[in-house]
């Protein structure tokens, strides 16, 4: 519980963060059925997600989730789709090159953009592309010993109205959630914990006298 507590106190000190809560074990299980059933769903029309990023958070040992506004700097290159080992769209965070895509020939659905060459051979293949989305690194709470990884993973729409729900957040500034597994060193948990032992069993207990 401390780590989370640090972990926690280190993204309240992040802009465009604005709320944070543990998830406890009841809450994961509900978040993998869902994530489970969002994958059944075809995104976009476009093939299968495989969001990697919620698969590795979900396996963490600590599992905390936050809403954000929109000061909250959001995931850079964080999802692609691909086809047969190639990359035929991707999500686009700079407005500028979302409005200059626009202009061009290439499909744009959101921030997200299909190249129209690629998807072309897309097209004429059997095969459909997968929408793989990927983990992102949490450096500053990695810095907590003796916190081995942390990653922040972007849920499904199933999930972002699960986390929304425990808050009742119907709030407008609230524009996305995010999920933050924490691991945890756990050969440092338990070197810690024997010299913890070994201190406790070396001290002398006080000597009591009856007269």
């Amino acid at each position: 519980m401390q780590i989370a507590e640090k972990a926690i106190d280190k993204l309240h000190n992040t802009k465009g963060v604005e709320k944070i809560f543990l998830l406890d074990e009841y809450d994961r299980k509900e978040i993998i059925h869902l994530e489970k059933k969002d994958e059944q769903m075809s995104p976009l029309g476009f093939g299968k997600k495989h969001n990697a990023g919620m698969k590795r958070a979900l396996r963490s040992d600590i599992l905390i989730s936050f809403l954000t506004n929109r000061e909250y700097d959001w995931p850079k290159n964080n999802l692609k789709l691909i086809h047969r080992g190639e990359i035929i769209g991707e999500d686009i965070s700079d407005p500028d090159e979302i409005n200059r895509l626009k202009q061009s020939e290439h499909h744009l659905f959101g921030n997200i953009v299909i190249y129209s060459h690629k998807f072309e051979k897309f097209k004429e293949a059997c095969e459909p592309p997968v929408m793989h989305i990927n983990a992102n690194p949490c450096p500053e709470i990695e810095e907590i010993a003796p916190v081995s990884e942390a990653i922040i993973a972007s849920p499904s729409r199933l999930t972002d109205k699960y986390i929304k729900s425990k808050i009742n957040s119907r709030n407008e500034i609230h524009i996305g959630s995010f999920l933050v597994g924490v691991n945890l060193d756990n050969t440092s948990l338990e070197k810690s914990s024997n010299e913890l032992d070994a201190t406790l069993t070396g001290m002398s207990r006080p000597c009591i006298q009856f007269a």
